[in-house]
C-alpha cells in the first residue's frame, strides 16, 4: 500500500530503510536482553541460608523466574531442540551450569525449613541482620517460588533432564510430599500460596519426568521412583488430600499423569511390589 506525506508519494528507499532500521532495533533489543538474562544466571550462587549473601541473591531470582515465566506464555514451537525454540532463560541456565545447583538449593532450603530449630534460628538472623522477621518470611517464600518456578520451566525440556540429578530431584520431591503430610503443609497455605509452593510444584516435577521416560533410561527413572517410594507419596496425596482447596484440578491432573506413565513402564509390569512400595514381588 502506498504511503503518501503532504500530498507526496515517501521514496520507495526511505521505506525499505525505515523497516530495515526496524527490524535491527528489534534484533538490538533482543540481544541486549539475552545478555541480560545470561548475565543475571550467571551470578547465581550456592550461599549459606539466610546469610546476607543469600538474602541479596532473592530479587535476582525473582528476577529470572518472572523471564522464565514470560517466556513459557509464548507461543510454542513444535518440535526442535531447546536451542531451536525460544527458550532463553532455560537454555542458559543449562548452559551455565546452574541447573543441579538450583535443584540442591531447593532441596537444601526445604531441608532447612523443616528444621525444628527454624524458628530460633529466624529471630537469631533477624537481631543479626537487622532484619524484620517478616521480611525473612517474605524472602524465603520468595525464594521457593522464584527457584520452584525456574526449575518448572526447565524440566519441560528433555535435554535439561538428561543433564539433571535425578537422584537427587525425585528424593527432593517425595520427601517434600512426606513432610507435607505428616505436618499437614499444604493446609496451612492459602490457595494462592500454594500454586506456587513446593508441596505443588513437586507433582509437575514429578508428571514432567516420568513423560520423558522413553528419552531417559527408563529403568534408572522407575528405579530412584521405587527407592524413594515416590508412587505411594503421591497416591496418598490424591486420595488423602483430594478435598483441599489448595490442591488445584490441574496438580490433581499432573499426579493422575504421574501415575499412568509410571503403571505403563516396562519395569512396573514386571516389578510391580517394588515400584509401589519399594519391596520385591
Amino acid at each position: 500500500m502506498a504511503v503518501f506525506l503532504g500530498g507526496r508519494r515517501k521514496p520507495q528507499k526511505y521505506t525499505e530503510s525505515s523497516g530495515d532500521n526496524s527490524s535491527n532495533s528489534v534484533e538490538a533489543l533482543t540481544q541486549k536482553l539475552s545478555a541480560d538474562v545470561r548475565k543475571h544466571i550467571r551470578t547465581i550462587q550456592s550461599h549459606p541460608f539466610l546469610s546476607q549473601q543469600w538474602i541479596n541473591s532473592v530479587e535476582t531470582l525473582h528476577h529470572i523466574s518472572n523471564i522464565a515465566m514470560m517466556e513459557q506464555r509464548l507461543p510454542a514451537k513444535a518440535g526442535g531442540t531447546l536451542w531451536e525454540r525460544d527458550q532463553l532463560t532455560v537454555r542458559f541456565v543449562l548452559e551455565e551450569s546452574k541447573l543441579n545447583l538450583c535443584i540442591r538449593a531447593l532441596m537444601d532450603f526445604k531441608e532447612q525449613c523443616r528444621d525444628t530449630n527454624i524458628d530460633l534460628r529466624l529471630e537469631r538472623v533477624s537481631r543479626e541482620l537487622s532484619v524484620e522477621r517478616q521480611q525473612l518470611l517474605a524472602r524465603m517464600k520468595n525464594f521457593e517460588e522464584s527457584v520452584g518456578l525456574i526449575l518448572g520451566c526447565c524440566f519441560k525440556s528433555v535435554e535439561t533432564l538428561q543433564t539433571s540429578d535425578l537422584g537427587v530431584l525425585v528424593k527432593h520431591c517425595t520427601d517434600v510430599l512426606a513432610h507435607s503430610q505428616a505436618a499437614k503443609v499444604l493446609e496451612s497455605l492459602t490457595v494462592e500460596n500454594a500454586s506456587k509452593a513446593q508441596e505443588t510444584l513437586v507433582v509437575q516435577y514429578l508428571e514432567s519426568l516420568a513423560s520423558k521416560l522413553e528419552d531417559l533410561r527408563e529403568d534408572h527413572v522407575i528405579g530412584l521412583i521405587a527407592q524413594h517410594q515416590t508412587v505411594a507419596q503421591v497416591v496418598d496425596l490424591l486420595y488423602e488430600r483430594n478435598h483441599l482447596p489448595q490442591l488445584s484440578e490441574e496438580v490433581k491432573e499432573l499426579g493422575c499423569q504421574f501415575l499412568s506413565y509410571v503403571f505403563s513402564s516396562e519395569m512396573y509390569a514386571t516389578h510391580r511390589g517394588h515400584v509401589i512400595g519399594g519391596r520385591d514381588n
